[in-house]
């Protein structure tokens, strides 16, 4: 069968006589292994990628032979219109070649029309729940650390001129090296350009603030139409619900203690150390006064409970606070309340 007649038939552009030629084709037992070759073909070289590995060929093409010896009784369907809508099989086989989303619990598809250079490849996706952190090594040898609450894609094998990767949440890098294709860290506010180097990235969506520390090596900040070009001990803040860049020296040692399990807060603006301190946490803390957001906090933290926490700070600091605890289904949520004295 010419691959181009089966991809005419799954677009359903092809003519009457190709159209019938595949569909009789395709219900021969003895072409399956034949069939599977040329879907999974199909579907590299049409840059489709999944998340969740790869598609189950043989139950898929199971479904449709099913389908379509179903509707051997119903010729009649086929003679009186070629071109009205495929049934839900054939749609799950067209899957192959246009970038649909279909709704099923054994897979889904996600496309990246940005992604163009490394498609060709399945995409994974991690998620770190509350708690936990997590280290993986990539195709390239890049190691990469994620904090607890991180959302984190990338492709199984890096192709093309670029490695691209997405993170939601707090990850820190160790890139391996290659000047010839950068590594790019995708992040809802801003993305982060590096050839080889370690940096620590936090960029929780939700919390509308993105902050990179680079330890070594050169990172280049994109957003929109702006750029900023890193050095070793700086770190550059951005909040999106102001558009706002900000620059500061730090000890970058600081910004990866996380993956000790440490947490390390330096001269820390106070609504920055409780945003910090309501995911290490896993809690919500609620900042009651304005003049509180002119205090800064220093700390370090590994196995304290938040209630000892809370204690050191209002000792250190004119604070007072209230904790309250919702049982909701599955869970207690923990709402803290700080106050000045």
């Amino acid at each position: 069968m010419d691959v181009y007649k089966l991809i005419s038939f799954l677009k359903q552009d092809a003519v009457p006589s190709a159209y019938e030629e595949v569909k009789n084709w395709l219900t021969d037992p003895e072409n399956e292994l034949q069939l599977r070759d040329m879907l999974g073909s199909v579907w590299a070289d049409n840059q489709i990628s999944l998340k969740k590995g790869l598609p189950d060929f043989e139950k898929m093409l199971g479904l449709i032979h099913h389908k379509i010896n179903m509707d051997r009784s119903k010729q009649a369907f086929f003679k009186r219109d070629l071109y009205r809508p495929i049934p839900l099989f054939f749609r799950v086989a067209a899957i192959l070649l246009i970038p649909l989303l279909i709704a099923t619990a054994v897979m889904f598809v996600s496309v990246y029309n940005s992604r163009t250079d490394q498609a060709r490849f399945f995409e994974r996706e991690l998620f770190t729940k509350p708690g936990t952190r997590e280290k993986i090594q990539l195709d390239d040898g890049t190691k990469v650390w994620l904090n607890d609450e991180t959302t984190f894609r990338y492709p199984e094998k890096f192709n093309g001129k670029e490695r691209r990767v997405f993170v939601d949440g707090e990850a820190y890098f160790e890139v391996a090296s290659n000047s010839g294709r950068p590594f790019v860290v995708e992040n809802p506010m801003v993305n982060t350009i590096v050839t080889g180097t370690s940096f620590n990235i936090r960029g929780y969506s939700s919390d509308h603030y993105f902050e990179a520390t680079l330890s070594s090596g050169k990172v280049k900040l994109m957003k929109d139409n702006r750029q900023i070009n890193m050095v070793p001990g700086q770190q550059v803040q951005y909040y999106s619900q102001e558009d706002k860049f900000f620059s500061r020296e730090v000890d970058p040692a600081i910004y990866s203690s996380w993956i000790g399990g440490r947490l390390i807060l330096k001269d820390e603006p106070f609504p920055l150390a409780m945003l910090k301190l309501s995911r290490w946490y896993n809690v919500d803390i609620l900042i009651q006064d304005k003049e509180l957001r002119e205090f800064k906090l220093t700390a370090t933290l590994k196995n304290e409970r938040v209630e000892q926490t809370l204690e050191h700070i209002a000792y250190a600091l004119p604070v007072k606070y209230r904790i309250l605890k919702k049982t909701e289904p599955g869970r207690t949520k923990t709402t803290i309340y700080i106050m000045k004295k």
